[in-house]
């Protein structure tokens, strides 16, 4: 399985609730980050690319709408993709658990 990186697995989260477009998926990290993180649009393509090379997504051209520019691409999530996510999610709340218990981190967030 392909390793995500930071800005792979935040698309698929954003494709796991609502595909949709690049400028739509841009958006939809900063909402799911909360503002924290934002993808650049280099960053962006280049991690659908991968996404799409290693079957994680897919066009969904069936979602295109009538007045779009026609080079606009639409992307869906797959089976694989949604597992790679789940898979990603669980590896990293492990590492935060341990960070918790090892005292990286307080749980609260601050440090300690």
């Amino acid at each position: 399985m392909v390793e995500l990186t930071r800005a792979m697995m935040l698309v698929l989260m954003d494709l796991r609730i609502v595909g949709g477009h690049g400028y739509q998926i841009m958006l939809g990290i900063i909402e799911i980050t909360g503002g924290e993180y934002s993808v650049p649009a280099a960053t962006l393509y280049r991690s659908l690319n991968s996404l799409l090379e290693h079957g994680l997504i897919r066009e969904a051209p069936e979602m295109f709408q009538e007045g779009d520019d026609q080079r606009r691409k639409y992307y869906q999530i797959t089976e694989a993709g949604v597992a790679a996510l789940e898979a990603e999610l669980r590896r990293l709340e492990v590492i935060i658990r341990r960070a918790h218990e090892f005292k990286i981190i307080a749980k609260d967030g601050g440090n300690s």
